[in-house]
C-alpha cells in the first residue's frame, strides 16, 4: 500500500549538523530518522518491510503552514535520540521527477 510521506532535511552548515526523517502518513507510527552530529551521529527506522533498527516514536503538531516533529527512541546501540524539529512553513510539494 502506497501512503503519502514527509521528508525532512535540516542541514546546519555551521555546525556539521544534518538531520533527515521520513515520516509515513497518516500514523505515524513508521519513520526512520537519521544525525550527524560532528563525531555523532544515529538511526531509528521503524518503517514496515525494512530492517527495524532502534525502537522509538515521532508526534507530529500541525501548527500555521507548519509543524514540529518530537522524535524519543533509542539507535540500535541502545542510544537514547531525542529530538525537536520545527518547520516554521512547508515548501510546496514537487510532482514526480523534480
Amino acid at each position: 500500500m502506497n501512503r503519502p510521506v514527509l521528508t525532512l532535511t535540516t542541514l546546519a552548515l555551521a555546525t556539521g549538523a544534518a538531520f533527515v526523517s521520513t515520516i509515513a502518513f497518516p500514523t505515524h507510527d513508521e519513520f526512520t530518522f537519521s544525525f550527524v552530529d560532528g563525531a555523532r551521529s544515529g538511526l531509528i527506522q521503524t518503517v514496515a518491510g525494512s530492517p527495524r533498527i532502534g525502537s522509538g516514536t515521532v508526534r507530529v503538531t500541525p501548527h500555521d503552514s507548519g509543524a514540529r516533529f518530537d522524535v524519543d527512541g533509542r539507535t540500535k546501540q541502545g542510544v537514547t535520540i531525542r529530538a525537536t524539529i520545527d518547520c516554521p512553513v512547508f515548501q510546496k510539494s514537487e510532482g514526480g521527477g523534480g
